[in-house]
């Protein structure tokens, strides 16, 4: 792809999969008058901000579904549900482990996503739940090492009233 001339060179807004084809190249090559420094600095920024946004999404997702597993009014959608929130919790808690895996730095700042997330998913399960948002902890009530343990999952909460809407 560096065939082309400085001139000739696609931009990142033109053609975001040539361009990047083109950075890679360039950066193997040596080439740095091929390479657009300020768009690939940008670029490698919006990478990171990617993987955050993606594993809050999945720490949302387990704690949404924490939240359900624990305070769900009614036993009969609680039995019906389980399993599938189970399920879906141990698929996003497999991809959190994936991410620190490949990305082990963003576990110095794991409490901090999983208190962020917690906002989102409090909110969301209390309406899964028709339930009020209140009814709900105010903080997140598990440890960051007990919401991303793919063998955890909390206790019923006794009477879960939860203040239907």
């Amino acid at each position: 792809m560096l065939a082309r001339t400085e001139q000739e060179r696609v931009s990142r807004d033109e053609d975001f999969p040539a361009w990047v084809l083109d950075q890679a190249k360039a950066l193997r090559l040596h080439k740095p008058r091929a390479i657009d420094w300020e768009a690939l600095a940008d670029q490698l920024d919006d990478m990171y901000s990617q993987v955050e946004v993606d594993l809050q999404s999945d720490l949302r997702v387990i704690l949404q579904h924490l939240l359900k597993l624990q305070f769900q009014p009614g036993d009969n959608e609680l039995k019906r549900r389980a399993r599938g929130w189970k399920v879906s919790a141990t698929e996003h808690r497999n991809r959190v482990s994936f991410f620190l895996g490949r990305a082990p730095s963003l576990r110095k700042k794991l409490s901090e996503f999983v208190q962020s997330a917690y906002k989102g998913a409090r909110k969301e399960a209390a309406i899964h739940m028709n339930i009020e948002e209140r009814a709900l902890p105010a903080k997140c009530p598990w440890t960051t090492e007990q919401v991303i343990d793919l063998d955890f999952f909390p206790e019923r909460a006794p009477s879960s009233n939860g203040h239907r809407r």
